[in-house]
């Protein structure tokens, strides 16, 4: 066969042909793999995972001072090499939020103090962190149980709605000279409600032209220690429907508190009297030793005893609750976010923040509970032992929103100046609870 120019010409363009069809697969194929996610850079949720080398910057919304927050997030970055982070100091409620989001300023995590939590359900903005805790392989087992129980009854879903921080712990602090002036021994081992009130009678009158009371507590809510023992809802969860006047626990709490306020000259509107010197015993948080009282004069004679229960709830204590960090739902660094998260509930860093005396540990761990406030020349021979001697009651399985609305704590000096019986109380706080949850309910419309 001859082999002519037209011959030539055809194999020109099939060779031509066959060209073309294998570059545009070669490029076809390096354009797939420009598109496809890189699985090893992106974490559970979706967002970008930084190269080992690569620093990460997370925002912490923390609203309080730049010293605090040094204080408890300082040594995290030292920590976490490639991880940076910056404090915004900023509002945590619900207007605050919403101007940062209007900005579209978006903190990766929040201080949920204060209203935050409430604020960042209304918004959308909490992440769960379920599937990073899995993900991570991260121990919850070391957390005090009560605290992320409460966060899952918080949530519809039982979902983790953030890292706890520090634990509120309450105890019983007592005046060695108050005891000593009335010749009665100093608080031994596990009291019940019934022996703070025999205490405080024996505790209370004039000695040396000085009018003494038995006891006190605290002004910070810590007079609904005793009820929060229970660990019920005030109010129904679903409906709002308020339960104060239905529930045994409720009329057994005010008994209890009739027998205090009944016993003559114990009464007081003025709470944190016991600085003074003046009062025998007093139920607060371990810190109020620091903000609290401060003087070392006095303090050389105050010690510690564990909480005071109820006889049918031996060494329980109020449901322990924490302010959470809140992860961000619109974070894009949510990876290095929950690494911060983790980091500040570490061994480490529980440690170094207990040490301070500021903030009782969140973990049950007992050599972080070892190092509480050992930096702090005020606890020096203090029972520190006292203030985790009791164990925290389980939350009920779901926190009814509505029981903010029903305010006893605000009502006891009205309960303690009257001569109101205990149903006539609770009838009419029921009544004030229910307008006030049916206003709230309609706002919500």
């Amino acid at each position: 066969m001859r082999w002519n120019i037209k011959n030539t010409a055809w194999l020109l363009v099939f060779l031509m042909l066959v060209i073309s069809l294998l570059g545009g697969c070669t490029n076809d194929t390096d354009n797939e793999k420009k598109t496809e996610p890189d699985t090893e850079k992106s974490d559970s949720a979706g967002t970008a995972k930084p190269a080992d080398n690569e620093e990460v910057v997370i925002t912490v919304l923390y609203p309080h001072p730049e010293e605090n927050f040094k204080s408890r997030f300082g040594t995290i970055s030292e920590k976490l090499k490639n991880i940076k982070l910056v404090q915004l100091q900023k509002g945590n409620d619900l207007e605050s939020l919403q101007e940062l989001n209007a900005a579209k300023t978006i903190p990766d995590l929040i201080w949920g103090d204060g209203g935050a939590f409430e604020a960042t359900t209304e918004l959308d903005m909490i992440e769960p962190l379920d599937e990073l805790v899995e993900v991570n392989n991260f121990d919850l087992s070391t957390i005090e149980p009560s605290i992320i129980a409460t966060y899952r009854a918080m949530n519809p879903n039982g979902s983790l709605i953030g890292m706890p921080t520090f634990s509120d712990n309450f105890t019983l602090y007592y005046n060695k000279d108050v005891f000593d002036k009335f010749g009665i021994p100093y608080p031994q081992g596990n009291l019940t409600w019934d022996d703070i009130v025999d205490l405080s009678k024996k505790l209370t009158g004039e000695r040396d032209g000085m009018v003494y009371r038995g006891f006190e507590f605290g002004g910070y809510g810590e007079a609904l220690v005793p009820l929060k023992q229970f660990s019920v809802n005030l109010t129904d969860p679903d409906t709002g429907e308020v339960l104060i006047d239905k529930l045994p626990e409720v009329t057994k709490y005010l008994e209890l508190m009739k027998r205090i306020y009944s016993i003559p000259g114990m009464y007081s509107k003025e709470s944190y009297q016991f600085p003074k010197g003046n009062v025998g015993m007093i139920v607060t948080w371990p810190q109020y030793l620091m903000w609290g009282i401060g003087d070392a004069d006095i303090v050389k004679n105050v010690d510690a005893a564990p909480l005071p229960s109820w006889p049918e709830l031996p060494g329980v204590s109020p449901t322990s609750y924490s302010h959470p960090i809140i992860l961000n739902k619109y974070s894009k660094n949510k990876d290095a976010a929950f690494k911060v998260m983790a980091e500040f509930v570490s061994v480490e860093n529980q440690s170094r923040i207990a040490k301070k005396g500021v903030d009782p540990s969140v973990l049950i761990v007992q050599e972080v509970r070892d190092q509480y406030a050992v930096d702090q020349k005020l606890f020096e021979g203090k029972n520190i032992k006292a203030f985790f001697a009791s164990k925290p009651a389980l939350p009920p399985s779901k926190i009814s929103p509505y029981d903010k609305y029903v305010d006893i704590n605000g009502s006891l000096a009205k309960f303690a100046e009257s001569d109101m019986n205990i149903p006539e109380f609770l009838r009419k706080l029921k009544e004030e609870s229910e307008a006030k949850i049916k206003d709230a309910i309609s706002k919500q419309k």
